[in-house]
C-alpha cells in the first residue's frame, strides 16, 4: 500500500466507533477500531528479560525509532509472544462516551488524562495529546499521532510491561536504580527530588544503569530481587547541567541561561529529554536485572543544613513508605489491582524488611546526595 493510500485511509477514520452501549467492550472497539485495515506489518520484537513483547504498527518511522530506543532488547525472533502492542497511527480519535477525569497528581502540572472502564478493560486518553489507549485481556492498543507522540508509546509498552510482571508477583517501586556486579541500590523518592540526577551522577562514575523511575522487587533466596524498566531516563534540564558527562547535551546559550536559574526553579522545568546510556558511555551498562543490596529514600528538608544519612526502619518510619511505593495507576487493569494483586503497605515492608533502607534528608545537595548513595551501595554490596 502507498503512502497515499495509508494517509487516505487514516483520514477517513477521523472519527472513531461509537460506544453507544454500556456493554460495549476494549475487545470490540479495538475490532472496529482496526475493520477494513490492514494487520500491521512493521513489528519490533523484543525480549525483557525473558517477558517477549511484540510491537507492530503501521508506521515504519516509528518502527524504526522503537528499534533505536529499544536496541538493547530487541530479537530477531520470539515465540508466541506475552505481550503483543499495536500502535496505529492516524489523527487523534473523537468518542462520544462519559469520561472520568483522573485527579491531579501532586507534584505536577501536566494535563490531565481521562479514562473509561469497560467490562474487560480500559479506554486512557491524554488529552494534550489526543493519544488514546485501549488494554484489557489481549488487547494492547495505542492509537493517534504516534510518531509525533513516541514517548507515549513507550511508556505504554512499559507500563503493560510493569503489570504482567505484577501477575508474577513483584511489587512496583517509584525508585531509580545503579548496580555493580548484579548488587543494586534502589534510590526512591516523590517526583522532583533528584532519583535521576542522582543515578545518572553514578552512572557516570562508573556503575551499571539499572532503572530509571520504576523499579520492579520481588522476594529471593537471595534477600531482594530487582527488576529495571526498559526506559532510558528522561530528564529534565537540571539533571544534564549537574552532569559534566552530560551538559554537552544542552547548548552554550542554554547552560548559561540555566545556571543563572534559582535551584527550586530550575527543577520544577519540565522539558525533558532522553540520556540513551549505551550512546553516553559504551554498550552493556544497562543491567535491568539483580539483587537489591540496600535501598536509600530521599526526604529534603531545604530548611536544614547539609545532607546526611541514617538507617531507619520503615516500620516505624512509615511516613516515608509512599515516597517508596509505586503503581502504573491508569494503566493497571480495573479492579485486578484490588482483586488478585496484593500491593497493600503490608506487603510492601515485608518485601523491603529483608534489605537496609536508608534515609538521605538535610538540605538539598546532589553532589552530596550522590556521595551518600555511593556510600551506602559500597557498605551494603561490597
Amino acid at each position: 500500500m502507498s503512502k497515499q493510500d495509508r494517509d487516505h485511509r487514516r483520514d477517513r477514520l477521523v472519527s472513531a466507533p461509537k460506544l453507544a452501549a454500556s456493554h460495549t467492550s476494549v475487545v470490540d472497539f479495538a475490532a472496529a477500531v482496526s475493520a477494513g485495515l490492514d494487520e500491521p506489518t512493521d513489528v519490533v520484537r523484543l525480549d525483557v528479560d525473558g517477558c517477549r513483547i511484540d510491537v507492530a504498527t503501521d508506521e515504519p518511522r516509528l518502527r524504526d525509532r522503537l528499534a533505536r530506543y529499544f536496541r538493547r532488547w530487541i530479537v530477531s525472533a520470539t515465540d508466541t509472544p506475552h505481550l503483543r502492542i499495536v500502535a496505529l497511527e492516524r489523527p487523534s480519535l473523537e468518542l462520544d462516551v462519559a469520561w472520568t477525569i483522573e485527579p491531579d497528581e501532586p507534584g505536577t502540572t501536566r494535563m490531565k488524562q481521562q479514562y473509561l472502564d469497560l467490562p474487560d478493560g480500559r479506554l486512557v486518553l491524554d488529552r494534550r495529546t489526543g493519544m488514546l489507549f485501549a488494554f484489557g485481556g489481549d488487547v494492547h492498543l495505542a492509537i493517534g499521532r504516534c510518531l509525533r507522540n513516541d514517548d507515549q508509546v513507550v511508556d505504554f509498552l512499559n507500563n503493560r510491561y510493569m503489570q504482567w510482571r505484577t501477575s508474577q508477583g513483584y511489587l512496583v517501586a517509584h525508585a531509580a536504580a545503579v548496580g555493580r556486579d548484579g548488587r543494586c541500590l534502589a534510590i526512591c523518592g516523590t517526583s522532583g527530588v533528584g532519583k535521576s540526577t542522582t543515578a545518572l551522577r553514578l552512572f557516570t562514575e562508573g556503575l551499571d544503569f539499572v532503572s530509571n523511575d520504576r523499579l520492579l522487587l520481588r522476594p529471593s533466596q537471595y534477600g531482594v530481587e530487582m527488576l529495571g524498566v526498559p526506559k532510558y531516563p528522561r530528564v529534565d534540564p537540571g539533571a544534564l547541567l549537574f552532569n559534566v558527562a552530560l551538559e554537552h547535551m544542552l547548548s552554550p546559550k542554554d547552560r548559561i541561561r540555566l545556571k543563572a536559574l534559582p535551584t527550586d526553579e530550575l527543577m520544577t522545568l519540565e522539558h525533558k529529554q532522553d540520556v540513551l546510556i549505551d550512546e553516553v558511555r559504551g554498550a552493556g551498562r544497562f543491567a535491568t536485572r539483580g539483587h537489591l543490596a540496600a535501598l536509600v529514600v530521599f526526604n529534603w528538608d531545604d530548611a536544614s543544613g547539609e545532607p546526611m544519612a541514617r538507617e531507619v526502619d520503615l516500620s516505624i518510619h512509615r511516613k516515608l513508605l509512599p515516597a517508596i511505593t509505586g503503581s502504573p495507576g491508569l494503566f493497571f487493569e480495573p479492579d485486578e489491582e484490588a482483586e488478585t494483586l496484593d500491593m497493600s503497605a503490608a506487603r510492601y515492608l515485608d518485601v523491603l524488611s529483608r534489605r537496609p533502607v536508608v534515609e538521605i534528608s538535610g538540605g538539598r545537595d546532589f553532589d552530596a546526595a550522590a556521595g551518600l548513595a555511593r556510600e551506602v551501595l559500597e557498605r551494603y554490596a561490597p
